[in-house]
């Protein structure tokens, strides 16, 4: 820890107490109003504006400059929101079923898959609120592993740890999590991953297309299910109508039946694609999603790369 970090994390930890003292005793109806003011502040930072701007400008070069910022101020509220609900239910984690509708037929076949006994691995992107998505299908009677990044600060880990494991969830960290992995396809666990996030081709990554353009995303759960025989659902905690509800896609073919693990890959990010076209608003576009541009670019597309884009640095034979 650096040491600014051990001078500020002290004045973190007691905001951070106080915050949550002063959330707890609210109602959670009361959360969405909050979000709401504290998200169209986050989307008037210059910086956090410019970034989501440009990555709706990659995603939707259809819409109108109006519409972009609309959505890109829901996606603030929501990125909000989603915080904010976390530190709540983690106060109250046996409100969490009331508050989520899983009688929809795509909540009740995502169920009906997990219960199955088979196993598999259940992708989700940052979309909704994707905190609390593992923990409904725990919630449920899934006993779910989540595959998971550690928490820089000691207080938030000690928060998240708890809430993720209140409903019977295996957390197992990012880093060497094959081996966890491992036991939980001999438990019959399935397994929850988020794999939307830039991983370098050095490190395990590979460019699919991700809204036209090649983004960089983890081979690692394309590579475990081919290995291990499991099948991949994408699934997302969404808001329908004022209601956490369960959806999702499912692949167009067995992955069995795939030749590769950049061909499964590429299948598992345009379900992604297809549900954060459903539910635009509610993505986290604060997030650098572009940023390699890959050595193999065609020309044309180089002008659409949003402006933190660089050139994917080569790995040293």
């Amino acid at each position: 820890m650096t040491l600014r970090r051990k001078i500020r994390e002290p004045f973190f930890w007691l905001g951070a107490k106080l915050l949550m003292a002063c959330l707890w005793l609210l109602p959670h109806r009361a959360l969405s109003p909050m979000a709401r003011a504290a998200g169209r502040l986050l989307f008037r930072l210059p910086p956090q504006r410019r970034l989501i701007l440009a990555n709706l400008a990659v995603a939707f070069p259809e819409k109108t400059a109006v519409e972009r910022v609309r959505i890109g101020r829901d996606s603030a509220r929501n990125l909000i929101l989603t915080f904010l609900e976390f530190l709540w239910f983690a106060r109250h984690p046996h409100r969490l079923k009331s508050n989520v509708d899983m009688e929809t037929p795509e909540a009740k076949a995502m169920l009906a898959a997990t219960l199955s006994g088979r196993g598999g691995i259940f992708l989700s992107p940052h979309l909704g609120n994707w905190e609390l998505s593992a923990q409904i299908v725990a919630a449920n009677g899934v006993p779910l592993t989540a595959v998971a990044a550690k928490v820089k600060s000691p207080l938030m880990e000690e928060i998240v740890t708890v809430a993720r494991e209140f409903h019977g969830i295996r957390i197992i960290q990012e880093q060497g999590a094959v081996r966890g992995m491992l036991q939980s396809v001999r438990d019959l666990r399935p397994i929850g991953m988020l794999i939307d996030q830039n991983t370098r081709v050095r490190h395990g990554g590979v460019f699919v297309p991700f809204f036209g353009l090649p983004a960089t995303a983890s081979r690692a759960p394309a590579s475990f299910a081919r290995r291990m025989k499991l099948e991949i659902t994408v699934n997302a905690l969404v808001r329908v109508d004022g209601r956490l509800t369960m959806c999702r896609e499912t692949l167009p073919r067995p992955v069995a039946e795939y030749a590769g693990d950049e061909e499964l890959t590429a299948d598992l990010m345009i379900l992604h694609e297809r549900l954060i076209r459903r539910f635009p608003e509610q993505y986290l576009w604060m997030y650098e999603r572009w940023r390699y541009i890959p050595g193999d670019a065609a020309p044309e597309l180089l002008p659409r790369f949003p402006f933190y884009a660089r050139p994917e640095a080569k790995t040293v034979e």
